[in-house]
């Protein structure tokens, strides 16, 4: 995180005017969801999401159509605004249990509809860094 400068004071010393600056660090903000998974003896894994809320990201599709068009620095980036757990689950013998690994789904408001979010896996969207990254000129 970056330090934020602000001006303290303007001190004028010999009929010198000095102004004197200070940094400080941000305040960060951390959100924090704990839950117990429903399925706990199961053969599968819980895994931790890739994305946490608000982190920008970029749908893997639109990204690559952009570099295909030669406009990847254009591509528009979007909040997470919701994260999704799922439990995909069978009945075995009356009783259910996963059939599959539990998986994230992250929901970002689109940019033409601003009440509704539409739900991506962790493979259909891009970090911010990711892109970046393989933007950066050599």
């Amino acid at each position: 995180m970056a330090q934020t400068t602000y001006l303290t004071q303007t001190i004028a010393v010999a009929g010198i005017p000095r102004i004197e600056y200070r940094t400080e660090q941000p305040i960060q903000t951390q959100i924090c969801i704990c839950f117990t998974p429903t399925y706990e003896d199961d053969d599968y894994a819980y895994s931790e999401p890739k994305f946490v809320w608000g982190q920008k990201v970029a749908i893997a599709d639109e990204y690559e159509k952009g570099i295909a068009a030669g406009l990847a620095s254009s591509v528009n980036l979007y909040r997470i605004r919701g994260i999704q757990l799922v439990e995909p689950t069978i009945k075995v013998r009356g009783n259910e249990r996963l059939s599959d690994e539990p998986y994230w789904l992250y929901g970002i408001v689109a940019r033409h509809c601003k009440h509704e979010l539409r739900w991506f896996t962790e493979e259909e969207l891009l970090h911010q860094s990711e892109l970046e990254a393989e933007i950066e000129p050599f």
